[in-house]
Formats: C-alpha cells, sequence, structure tokens
C-alpha cells in the first residue's frame, strides 16, 4: 500500500534521512536507495510517495520512493548501465593504429631526407 508523506530531514553524509507520512504516523526512515534514479538529490519538505517495509530487525523503512512533484527531466549524463564498458570496437582499434603508422612513416620521411655529409670523390684523389 502506497503512503504519501513529506521528506523532514536528511543527513547527507550519512545517506539517509526520515519521511512524515501524511496521516500523523511517526516518521519512517528513508536510506538514498530508496529513492528515484534521477540524478537527483533530495530536498527537505519534498512530497513522497513510498512503501513501508520491515527489516530483519524490526524497525521500518520506506521503500520505493516516487516524487510526483519532480518533472520528468532525463538526466543529462549516461546511466552506467548504458555505458560502454566491453572492449573497443572496430574503429576504436584501427584508429590508434593509423595514428602510429602515420607518425612512423612522418619521422622516417624526416630521417631520410637528412643530408649526410658526404666528400667528393675528386677531392679525395686529389689529397
Amino acid at each position: 500500500m502506497r503512503i504519501e508523506g513529506t521528506f523532514t530531514k536528511w543527513n547527507d553524509d550519512r545517506g539517509f534521512g526520515f519521511v512524515t507520512p501524511a496521516q500523523g504516523s511517526p516518521e519512517v526512515f528513508v536510506h538514498i536507495f530508496a529513492f528515484p534514479k534521477d540524478g537527483r538529490r533530495p530536498t527537505i519538505g519534498e512530497r513522497l510517495t513510498f512503501e513501508i517495509e520491515t527489516d530483519s530487525g524490526g524497525r521500518k523503512r520506506a521503500m520505493n520512493l516516487l516524487c510526483p512533484n519532480r518533472s520528468a527531466v532525463r538526466p543529462t549524463h549516461r546511466p552506467l548501465s548504458l555505458r560502454r564498458t566491453g572492449p573497443p570496437g572496430f574503429f576504436g582499434r584501427v584508429i590508434p593504429v593509423a595514428v602510429v603508422i602515420a607518425l612512423a612513416f612522418y619521422g622516417y620521411s624526416e630521417y631520410s631526407r637528412r643530408a649526410v655529409p658526404q666528400t667528393p670523390v675528386a677531392a679525395q684523389l686529389a689529397n
């Protein structure tokens, strides 16, 4: 059963706070992991809906929080679940190799273009 309430206390260093249910029940513990993963931090006074769960120690905590007053704006960064974590693709391998080959070619052409001082054969024979 979903309950409406107000976010009343927050400890940012430890990542938890308390929600006061609208029907006047005592405050309910809430952890940061219960909030939506939308990239926004919780704010005091925010209206929430939640479910109450009892943990193994018999304490009540708020779970599956929804924030109806938050706009449905997508986060500007890509979530970690969508980031590529595997080996690089075709272009991720070909481009670095092409850069190395181009640098090697440039270095070799500069090296081979250097003028090596040569003594003329006629000057050697005259001495």
